[in-house]
């Protein structure tokens, strides 16, 4: 793809300042853009109810005590340690840093996620200095007053962690411009994967986006098919045992995990909203099922351990392929009624608040919930106006920042999701873009200002 002179000269420019060695971020950025987002996240993690985890993090957690007390990815402990392959390795794994410091305590937890976020803002905001210098200190504030990232280091979930090393892949090829950075991504993807099983094909697909997206000022079309091929090579050394483990414990290949993947194919032909697992209640709605029969099969399923849940794919996607063929209108068309849940919301709601803090239903409840909403949608719209602008620039980086999240976008379209969480691991370069739309806009009010102030003046004059 080729690019504008305006995409060209922030390149261009980028590299300069590389040369020189200056940095656009000051010492004195860092600090209060850190000082800023650390206290969100203290904030939040004191108004967090301790020691509540959601059933996926007792989960979780369970897998972590298994890694450290005995090396078994397990969800049974002692003495037993029966190898699992429900989920991939790479969040217990993340988890057994505050297991072995804190016991695996919320608070433990909640302290390892909060580095692992501040850390993320920085590979981020460092990335956007070294390739678009004149967007970084904007794009550092975003990432710094956000407080939606905050809200994931307060429970125990994967979120935080896949947009580590997400972050991690995506940035490292534009902040070490070497071929070994291209190995070391996709053992990144290959990592992020691990933690997240919807990386995979998102690695995978934004690896081959790079074919296309990435500048002529960085490698030669050739060059470029090579750090491709690096990058598949580092997922597959990642994935390539971790497969082999799994080929050896159930008979199949299941490159991360295997067992929920039938499960939330099935719920993406039906799903419209969440409601039907509020409050972490599963009630199936009537129109997920086609007859009485169908749902007294998934409730036994489900519920009475029938069929091992390693195995629980062998039933669900045959009917997931069933309704598409039955009821193919209103399973295609549930894809898009739920699809703008991903990223709307307030990203809140599994944070459970101390009580009387904010009581459910309360006006203190509703006027946060509506603000965060608000700004929530505020940043969509303008991360969207920021890739408009890219795309129309035709500006390599900013499209490569947007690669991942419009591979999201589309991979979770036939899969439930209802919850905006899922989008979480690419909400930092959703605000990156979001600050380039906003310099534009500032840029604008700053043009006009200036010129009311020439034509007053000259009216002065006159």
């Amino acid at each position: 793809m080729k690019m504008s002179s305006e995409a060209g000269a922030g390149v261009r420019a980028g590299g300069r300042a590389r040369a020189r060695g200056v940095r656009v971020l000051s010492r004195r950025d860092w600090c209060w853009a850190l000082g800023i987002a650390l206290a969100w996240r203290v904030l939040v993690c004191a108004a967090c109810v301790p020691n509540s985890l959601t059933d996926d993090g007792r989960g979780y957690l369970a897998q972590a005590h298994s890694l450290v007390e005995a090396g078994v990815l397990s969800e049974v402990g002692a003495p037993s340690y029966a190898a699992t392959a429900t989920r991939g390795p790479g969040y217990p794994a993340f988890l057994t840093l505050p297991v072995l410091l804190f016991g695996g305590s919320l608070a433990g937890i909640q302290v390892v996620q909060c580095l692992a976020s501040l850390a993320t803002i920085v590979v981020v905001a460092r990335c956007v200095e070294e390739a678009r210098p004149r967007w970084a200190r904007l794009s550092l504030a975003l990432l710094a007053l956000a407080p939606f990232e905050a809200f994931f280091c307060a429970v125990q979930l994967s979120e935080v962690a896949t947009g580590l090393w997400m972050a991690l892949a995506i940035c490292l090829p534009w902040l070490w411009r070497r071929p070994l950075s291209w190995l070391v991504s996709g053992v990144l993807w290959g990592v992020a994967a691990l933690t997240r099983d919807i990386c995979l094909p998102l690695g995978v697909l934004s690896v081959l986006a790079a074919l296309w997206l990435l500048p002529r000022e960085m490698a030669a079309s050739g060059v470029r098919r090579r750090h491709m091929t690096l990058a598949l090579l580092g997922i597959a050394l990642v994935i390539g045992p971790w497969t082999v483990r799994n080929y050896r414990l159930l008979g199949v290949v299941a490159p991360v995990s295997k067992g929920f993947l039938g499960h939330i194919l099935w719920i993406g032909t039906w799903e419209r909203n969440g409601s039907w697992a509020d409050g972490g209640v599963v009630r199936y709605p009537d129109y997920a099922f086609s007859s009485a029969a169908e749902r007294a099969q998934v409730e036994e399923v489900r519920a009475s351990g029938r069929v091992p849940f390693e195995h629980q794919d062998d039933f669900f996607i045959p009917l997931a392929k069933e309704r598409y063929r039955e009821h193919p209108v209103a399973a295609f068309g549930s894809w898009f009624i739920r699809a703008p849940r991903l990223w709307l919301g307030t990203r809140t709601d599994l944070m459970p608040t101390r009580p009387g803090l904010l009581p459910r239903g309360s006006l203190r409840w509703k006027a946060l919930k509506a603000a965060l909403f608000a700004l929530n949608a505020l940043v969509l719209l303008l991360a969207l106006a920021g890739a408009w602008r890219a795309w129309r620039s035709r500006d390599a980086f900013y499209l490569w920042l947007f690669t991942p999240v419009a591979l999201t976008a589309l991979v979770y379209l036939p899969l439930h999701s209802s919850e905006p969480r899922y989008s979480q691991p690419v909400y930092p370069f959703l605000l990156c873009l979001a600050a380039l739309s906003l310099s534009a806009l500032l840029g604008k009010r700053r043009g006009l200002n200036a010129s009311a102030h020439v034509n007053a003046a000259g009216a002065a004059s006159a």
